[in-house]
């Protein structure tokens, strides 16, 4: 017999909704430390149609992403109809709204979820679209809603996906990019290392850390690497509880359309789910436009250094998570 699925108005189950959502991430930080605690799904929404339930997605770092399925799996039943695909999905079914708890790994294949919730958020029209695909199936069959609904989301998927690195993605192609998207600071007289590195100091420093790429129609079109703390070449640098930024980058073509931006959001995702209290970068004293962005994101100034690999004295930024 086929599973029916039924929908009601959000607002008649936000304030249950957003109870237990309290209870259950204050839960989930004391099983999971440094996971992101995401509420998404309908019930996180302004307005719409929901079909009751919460949903809880648990963002982790690849090395704990083994640690925190195990934990949640000896208290939650596991929900193999749930979001299974790069990630694992577990239910309790005998909370009030019924409760569905997705892991993910900070910018793996699966890390999408609350990417969807923001874009909803922002965009009436697609609410109201996704709320016509509700009522078109409401008392219908879940697994045919369930297409319908995977249907909708591939087709609204922004253009950029951000992904972590993958070893079968092209070392050559990501050195070619970062020679561009550093071209216009080499002709200002800025030797950064990205400028002219070979394909074996790319993977280097893709290697020393997590690194994320961005992704439109199958080609990576820009990166960022946060690397843990080490003995690099500034006190700063190793100090414990201090992550940094490795070789951010967009390509000169897309430039503009704010996927730097979207970069450092997950880079910083990535350091606060290491449990860092800080996250460093540096940058040419002479690059006037990196200086003013790292200082509208709320990074502040604590140092300078100097590298014989650049012709730059480097200024050092650091942000408390």
């Amino acid at each position: 017999m086929s599973e029916h699925v039924f929908f009601a108005d959000v607002a008649t189950h936000r304030a249950k909704a957003d109870l237990l959502f309290a209870t259950v991430a204050g839960r989930l930080r004391e099983l999971v430390p440094n996971a992101i605690i995401e509420h998404v799904g309908s019930t996180s929404l302004r307005d719409g149609l929901t079909k009751g339930d919460l949903d809880v997605q648990v963002r982790v770092a690849p090395g704990a992403y083994d640690a925190a399925c195990a934990a949640l799996a000896a208290i939650y039943e596991a929900n193999p109809g749930g979001f299974t695909e790069d990630g694992r999905s577990f239910k309790d079914d005998s909370t009030d709204p019924p409760l569905g708890v997705h892991v993910t790994i900070i910018a793996g294949p699966s890390d999408i979820q609350h990417r969807q919730r923001d874009l909803l958020r922002a965009r009436p029209d697609l609410r109201a679209e996704y709320d016509a695909i509700k009522r078109a199936f409401h008392a219908g069959d879940m697994t045919a809603y369930r297409e319908a609904k995977d249907a909708f989301f591939t087709r609204i998927r922004p253009g950029v996906t951000l992904r972590r690195f993958d070893p079968s993605d092209s070392i050559p192609a990501l050195t070619e990019m970062l020679h561009r998207a550093y071209a216009d600071l080499a002709r200002r007289g800025m030797r950064f290392l990205a400028s002219h590195q070979d394909d074996d100091k790319t993977r280097e420093r893709v290697l020393c850390g997590e690194t994320i790429v961005a992704v439109i129609d199958g080609r990576i079109v820009g990166t960022i690497t946060v690397r843990p703390p080490g003995d690099y070449d500034d006190p700063y640098y190793a100090r414990a509880d201090v992550a940094s930024l490795e070789q951010l980058a967009v390509d000169p073509d897309y430039q503009g359309r704010g996927i730097g931006r979207k970069l450092m959001d997950e880079a910083e995702c990535v350091a606060r789910s290491w449990g860092m209290k800080e996250l460093a970068a540096d940058t040419s004293n002479r690059a006037a436009e990196l200086v003013t962005m790292y200082a509208h994101r709320g990074y502040r100034l604590v140092g300078e250094l100097g590298r014989d690999i650049v012709n730059y004295r480097s200024v050092l930024f650091s942000k408390t998570l």
